[in-house]
């Protein structure tokens, strides 16, 4: 996780061969600067950015589906939940999962867990438009083979897809 460049998930390690549902490793840092000042003596990981790390998996989910021809872009927070705080070092487990495809967007559940806690939940919306630039998709293209998410039939290699 690499907060200073909202680069929140770090590595796929799951997902459906319909490429319906991703889940994605994330180590929160020890140490940030956003710790500074959320909280002093009791560093959590903010809320928005456990909303943005679900918003992150069900991107990644629309991008693969979509070969990265579209961009998609979180356009509504629904339902969202918090349930227990994340601290610095905690390794977390984000999944997404699409529960509706709609003409122009895209609707996902999202769960943030450490182990098998449930930290956060929600409903995410995305809407599905043109790259803005090239340079945009260039950089989106290179998230998602940074993290393990291919494009094609398999969204991922081996063993970490599930029947």
């Amino acid at each position: 996780m690499n907060l200073s460049k909202v680069i929140l998930l770090d590595e796929l390690v799951d997902a459906s061969p319909s490429i319906d549902a991703m889940t994605f490793r994330s180590t929160v840092p020890k140490s940030s600067t956003i710790f500074e000042g959320h909280f002093p003596g009791f560093p959590i990981l903010p809320g928005v950015l456990m909303i943005e790390a679900m918003a992150q998996a069900a991107g990644f989910i629309s991008l693969s589906r979509l070969q990265a021809a579209k961009m998609p872009f979180l356009i509504a927070v629904d339902h969202a939940r918090f349930r227990s705080f994340s601290n610095p070092g905690d390794e977390l487990l984000v999944r997404a999962e699409l529960s509706h495809e709609g003409s122009g967007f895209d609707v996902f559940r999202g769960t943030l867990k450490r182990a098998n806690e449930l930290l956060a939940k929600t409903e995410l919306r995305l809407a599905i438009k043109d790259f803005p630039s090239d340079m945009l998709k260039a950089d989106i293209i290179k998230r998602l083979e940074r993290v393990g998410v291919k494009f094609g039939p398999s969204p991922i290699s081996g063993s970490n897809i599930h029947e």
